[in-house]
């Protein structure tokens, strides 16, 4: 799964998030049951702010492992979609 990560995070690092889509979601229709690559596909759709599919993916993530840490992402996705600032939007 190393080289899992290390391709996907090199993919995106490039700059080239179609191409991780890709290949994760080529992973994933080979590996249904891998709980990291649903946690890996929920931070891409994180990084290009995507909440639900990112949600979704996390959620897929921690229902095949309970110890997953796409948990702690869900607590992060959550904190971002409830922020309010009223003096933001007061002006």
């Amino acid at each position: 799964m190393d080289s899992t990560k290390d391709i996907i995070y090199n993919l995106i690092c490039s700059g080239k998030n179609d191409e991780a889509f890709a290949f994760l979601n080529t992973q994933i229709k080979n590996d249904p049951n891998n709980d990291e690559l649903y946690y890996l596909r929920g931070n891409l759709f994180q990084k290009v702010q995507n909440w639900k599919f990112a949600i979704e993916n996390y959620q897929q993530a921690i229902h095949l492992n309970a110890f997953s840490p796409a948990h702690e992402m869900l607590i992060y996705i959550n904190d971002i979609l409830s922020f309010y600032n009223k003096d933001i939007y007061n002006q």
